[in-house]
């Protein structure tokens, strides 16, 4: 068994970030899982080298551990950070693109949450200028878990997520779609 801590280096970690790793760290322990330290990078406009020290920092400073991953800043970026992995990310959109799997979508975040964007009926080619890529999610799509807590979860994707972003606006794949 193995389970994740997943910061990303967009931001100094807070409260909420530590309490969330602490959380995963005592439950792989409970069950003697290993723990993967998987910093997620692509959010490459927000990303600052301070950010990923102060990860490494706080790890050490609050005394969670890990298994597996990078040791230090060095370590990650030269082994573990997300953009070693650029290549598959745009094969899978691609096959994705080929598949008939996505859609091209220009609606800004407010239009997305006011659920005012129609662009799925739309069918702008892919490579329409300032659109971002949305994976089809077919109606009826479920999803099943059980959750340690709350026991088995089934949630309707479509009706909970919709239609999620696979390729940004930028070109780069979302996090979703590399994590």
């Amino acid at each position: 068994m193995k389970t994740r801590i997943a910061p990303t280096p967009s931001g100094y970690l807070h409260l909420g970030n530590l309490l969330s790793f602490a959380y995963t760290w005592l439950l792989a322990q409970q069950r003697k899982a290993g723990v993967l330290l998987r910093i997620d990078d692509i959010d490459n406009d927000r990303f600052r080298p301070a950010y990923l020290e102060y990860i490494f920092s706080c790890l050490r400073q609050y005394g969670i551990s890990y298994t597996e991953g990078p040791q230090d800043a060095a370590d990650f970026a030269a082994r573990w950070s997300q953009q070693h992995r650029l290549p598959r990310y745009q094969q899978l959109l691609q096959q994705l693109a080929h598949s008939g799997h996505v859609f091209a979508c220009r609606c800004s975040r407010q239009q997305q949450l006011q659920q005012a964007c129609q662009c799925e009926t739309l069918n702008l080619p892919l490579d329409t200028p300032g659109a971002l890529w949305k994976l089809r999610v077919p109606l009826g799509t479920m999803v099943s878990w059980t959750d340690a807590l709350l026991g088995p979860q089934l949630i309707p994707l479509r009706q909970t997520m919709g239609h999620f972003v696979v390729k940004r606006k930028n070109g780069w794949p979302s996090y979703q779609l590399a994590s």
